[in-house]
Parts: C-alpha cells; structure tokens; sequence
C-alpha cells in the first residue's frame, strides 16, 4: 500500500445500520477533511471493498446480520489482509461477551456504544500512525 501525508486517508466503514452508516462517515470527515469514506452494509460487502479500495482502516460493527464483525476481523488477521492495529471495531457488548464469542486479535481498537467523538478520534489517529507512511 502507498500513500503518505499528504494522501488522504481511506476508511472502511461497516454497519448494518443505514443511521450508524452516515454518522460514522460525517465523524470520519469531522476528524480528518478530505478523508475517502466507503460505506459497507454488512460483512461480505465489507471483504469485496477491502479488496477494491485497499483501505488504510476498517471501522466496522462486531454484530452484523450473516458474515459479523468477528469473522471480518479473523479473517482478516488469519490471512494477514490488514494489520490488527489497523481495525477498530463498535460494539455494546462487554469485555467477557466479547472473550465468550471467541476475542478479537491483539491490537484490534475497540469502542463501545454509544460513540465517543473523541474516543473515536484518538482511535483514527492511533490506526493512522500504525502505518509507517503516515507517522
């Protein structure tokens, strides 16, 4: 992957939720102008995008109808598609529902509902500076 500073980011979204979807993305261009947002409406729309617009991050729900989060995430991390601190995941459940439906990879950022801006943020910035480019 390329890219650099002066490159504007690109951010996978997945959710669901058409609502979740759009206030996601306005955040995203709230934290960094000119970012290139792409919208995902569940688990195996958010794999094909991967693919065609090789993301710098994925910011996606855990709980998805059919392909969740979860499986995004393993999959991801099993194939070595996108470095764990790289992903930031959304979700309500604890940190023991979390660890019962099998965890998440080390490095993966997690944000509870309901979204902090400025958790958000912070989380952006920390998958940004993951990438060598971009620091």
């Amino acid at each position: 992957m390329n890219g650099g500073p002066n490159e504007p980011p690109r951010i996978l979204l997945a959710a669901d939720d058409a609502q979740l979807r759009d206030i996601l993305r306005l955040e995203v261009l709230t934290w960094r102008r000119g970012a290139r947002v792409v919208t995902a409406a569940g688990g195996c729309e958010a794999l094909v995008c991967l693919g065609r617009h090789d993301p710098h991050l994925l910011l996606l729900e855990l709980m998805m109808p059919g392909l969740d989060g979860f499986g995004i995430v393993w999959e991801l991390d099993r194939h070595g598609l996108l470095p764990a601190q790289r992903i930031i995941v959304l979700t309500m459940m604890g940190p023991a529902e979390i660890t019962r439906r099998g965890g998440l990879p080390p490095g993966v950022g997690l944000l509870a509902h309901p979204l902090d801006r400025g958790a958000l943020h912070a989380a952006l910035d920390h998958g940004m500076a993951a990438i060598p480019a971009f620091r």
